[in-house]
């Protein structure tokens, strides 16, 4: 029989159609049949019906293992997604990341600020306990998600003092906590803005996290007034201490995640310009479909 799907069908309407001729000739020419030896024209319609239930008999073969070849296809995209996520928590907390936190607690203990060194433990300590309790589930809330972004500029703004400021805002009546997105989606983005775009920056720049509806879809929009993704490629072409991999690791995921849960989910990257078309920084937006 034919490999595709139309061919499948069509050899299944042959075989019907072969069937149900055989038992209309059969009724309006029995007597011929019987004269040429093909006995009581019951036969032939015997012989259309098993016909026919051949025919059903190696549809529903066909369709389960067309079911079959999609389940695995399904397990072989979840272990992938899997992969992914375990690269994507490698890559979210970078050891130069927890080094340096660990170097500025220190720091402060040595200059006796202890308050200070107080603090910066103490959501140091609610960041590993989120990323450590979060490290195996394959989608989060987005409010955890957000609160591990809020733990993670916090530490990054005492360490960097008043190189940039943050704010988080959500669209009055969205529940959060009810809406599930792929785990630590959202970070790595954050972690991008931050490192490549904020603290190049000469003079103090702003990071801030929107979520809100727009046609039918959830966007979380990550948006930076930093140097721009142009000069951020420049500065970090001769580097390997921290080398951006949010994005490529994000576009992987949000593709898998279309896969998976059968609805629309987007990434789009906006590098923003002035007035005088100069770079004035780059927003993304995560986008997943509301319904």
């Amino acid at each position: 029989m034919f490999p595709s799907a139309i061919g499948k069908a069509l050899s299944v309407c042959m075989l019907l159609a072969a069937g149900l001729s055989i038992a209309t000739n059969a009724r309006a020419a029995g007597s011929r049949y019987e004269a040429a030896g093909f006995g009581n024209p019951v036969f032939l319609s015997v012989l259309a019906v098993v016909l026919a239930l051949v025919a059903i008999a190696e549809f529903f073969v066909w369709r389960l293992q067309m079911v079959r070849k999609r389940e695995l296809e399904t397990q072989q995209v979840q272990a992938k997604m899997m992969e992914l996520q375990e690269r994507a928590l490698r890559a979210q907390m970078n050891p130069h990341f927890i080094f340096n936190s660990l170097n500025s607690i220190k720091s402060l203990v040595q200059e006796s600020k202890k308050e200070e060194a107080v603090f910066y433990l103490t959501t140091f300590t609610k960041l590993m306990r989120t990323l450590l309790q979060n490290n195996d589930k394959q989608y989060a809330s987005l409010h955890d998600e957000l609160e591990t972004c809020r733990l993670y500029m916090e530490l990054e703004l005492m360490r960097f003092g008043d190189r940039f400021e943050f704010s988080i805002e959500v669209e009055q009546g969205l529940d959060l906590k009810s809406f599930d997105i792929p785990a630590f989606i959202i970070q790595p983005m954050v972690e991008n803005a931050i490192w490549h775009g904020l603290i190049p920056l000469e003079q103090k720049g702003k990071l801030s996290i929107s979520i809100f509806s727009r046609n039918e879809k959830l966007v979380c929009s990550i948006d930076d007034t930093g140097i721009g993704r142009n000069a951020s490629m420049q500065i970090n072409a001769n580097r390997t201490d921290h080398q951006p991999r949010g994005v490529s690791l994000t576009h992987e995921r949000m593709d898998l995640f279309r896969v998976l849960k059968k609805y629309d989910a987007q990434i789009e990257i906006i590098d923003k310009k002035d007035e005088d078309g100069k770079a004035a920084g780059t927003r993304i937006e995560l986008s997943f479909s509301m319904n």
